[in-house]
């Protein structure tokens, strides 16, 4: 899923790296094998092997679907394909030939040590220069910020049972290296292949802490969202807490493609390059009241709202450049609701500030119909 059937490239990552080298020495050795394997004794052996490693690459081929990361999966049959290189090659070869292309090779898997992709010996990410937490993360860097953040807030919760649910994401690695301790369990929720029918009833009961990675909006976090009383966004890491009598008055609001939080003191703003995301999470159907301030680079301005696709306000910005909006009134349904933030005025750049700037949000809240506040991350 979310690839294409392509001719492989040079790679340097370990999933994708083939062995171009080392197929052409294999595919120069059973050509070999058939012109000369017959007649000669000593190769009898080799040419019984090199039939069945042939074999075996056909039945790998018939048996597994097709993946750009299947070079990794080969590796046992170069192994046993390096055995009938080597035999045919020095047989048939001048010593000194069978010696340039053992040279060859050893310097192509010198030079994919020294530079590959995830852990290198050299360069800005050597391993000699990077933490264990962050060649955790060698794959999926982008990952890093939220998934710590996540587990750091676990922490403060003093969970010893965490469930995962990792349907959205199947990054799972980290999480289980950041968040193993003595008194730490964890364990695999909302389970729908064939393996749940090893599950133990006992099991069945939710834990006291969920981490869903990218589960926002999906058919997951619907059916596990009940049985929490506390939603927390961590960019993309959803992180349910608490417990199921609560769980009605959960409400929390995340932001998407918006710049980071800036704040002095008590007061916090978030700002945008003039089109962004608001997504405010509900148990149920309810009328949510939205106080905050806008203000724009830009002035005058106007930015219109949109919930869930459809037009719900527009709020001018004069020329003061901050405008206070009270008590807007937002009519939301159970689960994730989407508001979609539009700039009139384009964004653009202050200062030194090199980031595109259009509009900002500060102090954002919002309180439900039973007067409860939304936790804003």
């Amino acid at each position: 899923m979310g690839t294409r059937f392509e001719p492989p490239r040079l790679s340097r990552h370990e999933a994708t790296a083939g062995n171009p080298l080392h197929a052409l020495a294999l595919i120069l050795s059973l050509g070999l094998l058939l012109r000369h394997g017959r007649r000669c004794r000593e190769l009898r052996s080799s040419l019984f092997l090199a039939i069945g490693l042939t074999l075996a690459f056909f039945m790998f081929c018939a048996v597994l679907k097709w993946q750009p990361w299947h070079s990794r999966l080969h590796a046992p049959l170069f192994v046993i394909g390096s055995a009938v290189t080597a035999t045919v090659l020095e047989r048939s070869w001048p010593r000194s030939v069978s010696v340039a292309l053992g040279v060859a090779l050893f310097v192509f898997a010198v030079s994919m040590v020294l530079t590959n992709q995830l852990r290198p010996l050299v360069g800005p990410y050597s391993i000699f220069d990077m933490s264990r937490q962050d060649l955790y993360f060698s794959d999926r860097r982008d990952l890093m910020h939220a998934y710590v953040s996540a587990v750091k807030h676990i922490d403060t919760l003093g969970c010893e049972v965490v469930g995962l649910d990792t349907s959205a994401e199947d990054f799972p690695y980290p999480l289980l290296a950041l968040l193993k301790s003595p008194q730490r369990v964890f364990r695999n929720v909302n389970v729908t292949n064939g393996s749940k029918m090893y599950s133990h009833s006992e099991e069945d009961k939710l834990p006291c802490a969920v981490l869903c990675p990218k589960c926002l909006g999906t058919p997951a976090f619907d059916a596990l969202a009940p049985g929490f009383s506390s939603i927390r966004m961590f960019d993309h890491v959803v992180v349910l807490a608490g417990t199921p009598e609560s769980a009605n008055h959960t409400c929390a609001i995340s932001f998407r493609s918006w710049y980071g939080r800036e704040s002095e003191g008590s007061t916090w703003w978030r700002w945008c390059s003039g089109t962004s995301f608001i997504d405010i999470i509900l148990p149920r159907d309810t009328k949510v009241s939205l106080t905050g301030e806008w203000m724009s680079v830009l002035q005058p301005n106007s930015v219109a709202l949109f919930v869930n696709g459809e037009n719900a306000a527009q709020i001018d910005i004069g020329n003061g450049g901050v405008t206070r909006f009270e008590a807007l009134p937002l009519r939301l349904r159970k689960g994730v609701n989407t508001i979609e933030v539009r700039s009139k005025n384009p964004g653009r750049s202050i200062l030194r500030d090199r980031r595109k700037l259009a509009i900002a949000i500060r102090n954002l809240s919002a309180l439900d119909q039973n007067g409860s506040a939304c936790s804003v991350q």
